[in-house]
């Protein structure tokens, strides 16, 4: 088969570089500034003061040139504002301490001296006749 003969590619459009007099006026060493996002559009102007839909929407479309919703900027404005309270974590819930099975309690050493001042405040509290009887109960 033929090849058939291409046309000639036409060189792309060069834009003449910008001299002194028409390059755009910036400050040395700044960056351009990164398109802003919705939500930031949103918190500028509810900044400036234009907290409902019918303000802020034709204020941000002006001001940055961006379509917002009505209901996109309520939405955000809840959001920004905390009312979207969002899902509720879940309650810990409260440890029971397992009961450990009955053992015989350990004894403890305990000083006679410090006896002896737990007995003498059971004494003053109830009475002598009723240490008296609480020792009996432990006789048997």
């Amino acid at each position: 088969m033929a090849k058939g003969k291409k046309a000639p590619v036409a060189a792309p459009p060069t834009t003449p570089e910008p001299t002194p007099d028409t390059a755009p006026p910036s400050s040395p060493g700044s960056e351009p500034e990164p398109p802003i996002t919705k939500t930031e559009a949103i918190r500028r102007a509810m900044a400036a003061g234009k907290d409902v839909p019918s303000s802020g929407v034709p204020w941000i479309r002006d001001t940055f040139g961006i379509k917002v919703s009505d209901q996109m900027f309520s939405t955000v404005k809840s959001q920004i504002n905390g009312g979207g309270k969002g899902k509720k974590k879940a309650k810990p819930t409260p440890t029971v301490p397992t009961p450990t099975p009955a053992t015989k309690p350990k004894t403890v050493a305990v000083a006679s001296v410090e006896l002896a001042k737990q007995i003498k405040f059971l004494v003053r509290m109830y009475g002598a006749d009723a240490v008296l009887d609480m020792a009996a109960l432990f006789a048997d």
